[in-house]
C-alpha cells in the first residue's frame, strides 16, 4: 500500500498556502504549492499529485478557469480536485461541481475538517487505481489462455451480424467481439493489436475479458476506450498497440455511436443513399497515458449496413500491395452489390470479391458486416416480447424463437399449430396492418399464465380487418377467411381490438409456467 501521497496547494494568498501545508503535512503527506493556475497546471502535469486544492478567487486564470483546463487535458483529467474559497454561495459550490470538482472546503479553514476530507478523497482515489490494478491482474491469469473464444452471429441473434475472420496463423492480431449490453443497446468491437507474437489467448479471452467488462449502459463508447486504455499501458511493452473500433446501436433511439481508434474507416450503407467512410476519429490504444478518445453518434435506419474490418481486408494481397485507396474502392464497391442479401451471405461475397482471381492474403483478415434493425428481444419471467421492423424476414426469427421457447419448455406436440398462427397473425401485422413500411415497428408478446400460452401482436398501422375475417370464415378461399381459419383451428381463444390492430391468441399448454 502508498503512503506517500503528494497534495498539490494552488492559491494566490502564501499565507493560506501555509497553513493548508502544516494541516496536511501533520498527518504525512507531502505538499507542492503553486501560486496561479498556470503554474499550477504545469506542476500537475509534470508531478501527478493524488489530489489538488484549488483556489477560486485568484487574480487573472480563477479556480474554475484552472480545473477547466485541467479536466481538458488528458494527463490531468483523472487528478481529484476540492475547491478551497470563502465563496460559500450555492450557485458557486453548484459550477464548481459541475465543472468537475469532487467537492467544496470554504476559508476559514477546520483542520480537522480539511483533513476528513482529503483523507477520504485519497481513499476513494486509491480505490480507483486499485480497480485498474485488479482488472489488469485478471488478465495477466489468463494471458496464456490457448483457445479463443469468438461469438457466432447464432449466439447473439439479435445483434444482426455476420462475420468472416482467417488469421494468418494461430498468434493472429485481429480480434472481434459482439455483446448484448441491455434490451435495447449491443455492443461490436473490431480490433487489430500490433505484431503477431502475443499469443492467441491475449488477442481472444483476455481481450473478450476487458471490453466485456467495461461495456455498460453507464459508459459511453469513449469512456468505455478510455478504461482500455489506461489498463493496456500496464500490460503492452517494446512498442506494442492497439487500434479499434468500437461501436454501441442503440435500437430504441436508432443511433450508433462509435470510437475509431486509429482504425481504418467504416464502411457505411444507407438504405437510401450513397456510402459513406466513417474515418477515425481518435488516438492508437495502449500507448500513450494521455490519450484522447471521442464518441460519434450517427442516425442510422432500418435497413441500413455496418462494415468494420481489418487492414488485412484492404492492402495486401499475394505480395502485391495494394493502396489503401484501391482497397477502399473495391470494398465499396463489393459493399454496395451486396446491399440486398443477408448479411452473412454478404460478408462472404464481399471477401470472395477482395480476394477474387486467386489473391491471397498476407495478413489476418477480418470483416464484420452489421445489420440495423429495430428487432430486439425482451425476456420476461413468463416468455419473452419481441420489437421487429413490419418485414417478412423479421417474422421468420420470431417464429425461430417461438419454435425455441417451445421444445424448450416441453411443448413440442401443439409447436406447429402455434408456431403457423404466430406467422399467420406477424404476417397479417406487417402487410394488411403496416403495409409492409420496415419503419414500422410490430410487438409480439408470448407468456404463460397458468396452463396457457397467451400470444399478442401489435402493429404500429390503420390495422388487420380481423372482423370481416371472422365474417369470411367459411369461405376459406378468401386470404382473410383463411388466416382467421388457421388461428381459429389452432388456438382456443381469438380476440382483438376494435381498431384491428392488435390480436390476442391462446391456447392450452402442459404444465406450469417456466422461465424462459
Amino acid at each position: 500500500m502508498r503512503n506517500n501521497y503528494t497534495i498539490l496547494i494552488i492559491d494566490d494568498v502564501s499565507l493560506n498556502v501555509l497553513l493548508l501545508k502544516g494541516i496536511l503535512e501533520e498527518i504525512g503527506l507531502s505538499v507542492l504549492s503553486a501560486m496561479n493556475g498556470p503554474d499550477g497546471r504545469r506542476i500537475a502535469e509534470a508531478e501527478q499529485p493524488d489530489l489538488i486544492l484549488l483556489d477560486i478567487m485568484m487574480p487573472g486564470e480563477d479556480g474554475f478557469e484552472t480545473c477547466n483546463k485541467l479536466k481538458a487535458n488528458a494527463a490531468t483529467i483523472d487528478i481529484p480536485i476540492i475547491f478551497i474559497s470563502a465563496l460559500d454561495d450555492q450557485a458557486s459550490v453548484v459550477k464548481g461541481l459541475s465543472i468537475g470538482g469532487w467537492d467544496y472546503i470554504c476559508k476559514p479553514f477546520n483542520m480537522a475538517e480539511v483533513q476528513a476530507r482529503v483523507k477520504n478523497y485519497l481513499r476513494l482515489q486509491s480505490a480507483y487505481k486499485m480497480v485498474i490494478e485488479e482488472q489488469s491482474k485478471r488478465l495477466r491469469q489468463i494471458f496464456d489462455a490457448q483457445q479463443a473464444i469468438l461469438v457466432s452471429p447464432d449466439a447473439v441473434s439479435d445483434a444482426q451480424f455476420g462475420v468472416y475472420y482467417l488469421p494468418v496463423n494461430e498468434a493472429g492480431g485481429d480480434f472481434y467481439d459482439v455483446m448484448q449490453i441491455s434490451d435495447d443497446l449491443f455492443g461490436y468491437f473490431v480490433s487489430d493489436i500490433s505484431g503477431h507474437d502475443l499469443g492467441t489467448s491475449f488477442a481472444t479471452s483476455a481481450l473478450k475479458a476487458l471490453i466485456r467488462q467495461n461495456s455498460s449502459q453507464l459508459y459511453s463508447t469513449s469512456e468505455t476506450i478510455r478504461i482500455i486504455n489506461k489498463i493496456l499501458l500496464t500490460l503492452f511493452t517494446d512498442g506494442q498497440h492497439l487500434t479499434a473500433v468500437y461501436g454501441i446501436l442503440d435500437k430504441k433511439n436508432m443511433t450508433f455511436s462509435l470510437v475509431n481508434a486509429a482504425h481504418p474507416p467504416i464502411l457505411y450503407l444507407p438504405v437510401a443513399g450513397d456510402p459513406v467512410w466513417l474515418p477515425a476519429n481518435s488516438d492508437v490504444i495502449g500507448v500513450f497515458q494521455d490519450a484522447v478518445f471521442e464518441t460519434q453518434v450517427i442516425s442510422v435506419r432500418e435497413g441500413d449496413r455496418l462494415m468494420l474490418y481489418t487492414d488485412g481486408l484492404i492492402e495486401t494481397f499475394s505480395g502485391r500491395a495494394m493502396s489503401r485507396e484501391e482497397g477502399y474502392q473495391l470494398l465499396e464497391a463489393a459493399g454496395s452489390a451486396t446491399t440486398d442479401c443477408p448479411c452473412q451471405e454478404a460478408v462472404n461475397d464481399v471477401v470472395r470479391t477482395m480476394f477474387a482471381d486467386g489473391r491471397k492474403a498476407e495478413d489476418d483478415v477480418l470483416l464484420l458486416g452489421i445489420d440495423i434493425s429495430v428487432f430486439r428481444t425482451q425476456v420476461t419471467k413468463t416468455g419473452f416480447t419481441v420489437i421487429l421492423p413490419a418485414t417478412f424476414k423479421a417474422i421468420d426469427s420470431v417464429a425461430e424463437k417461438v419454435q425455441k421457447y417451445l421444445n424448450a419448455h416441453e411443448l413440442c406436440e401443439s409447436a406447429f399449430g402455434i408456431v403457423l398462427g404466430c406467422r399467420e397473425a406477424l404476417t397479417n401485422a406487417v402487410r394488411h396492418g403496416s403495409q409492409g413500411d420496415p419503419n414500422k415497428r410490430v410487438t409480439f408478446e408470448l407468456a404463460r399464465r397458468e396452463a396457457l400460452i397467451v400470444i399478442q401482436v401489435t402493429d404500429q398501422g390503420p390495422g388487420f380487418h380481423w372482423q370481416q375475417a371472422l365474417h369470411r370464415a367459411a369461405n376459406i378461399s378468401d386470404e382473410g377467411g383463411r388466416g382467421f381459419a388457421i388461428l381459429h383451428q389452432y388456438f382456443d381463444t381469438v380476440e382483438f381490438n376494435p381498431s384491428g390492430n392488435k390480436i390476442v391468441l391462446s391456447v392450452k399448454g402442459a404444465g406450469q409456467p417456466a422461465r424462459y
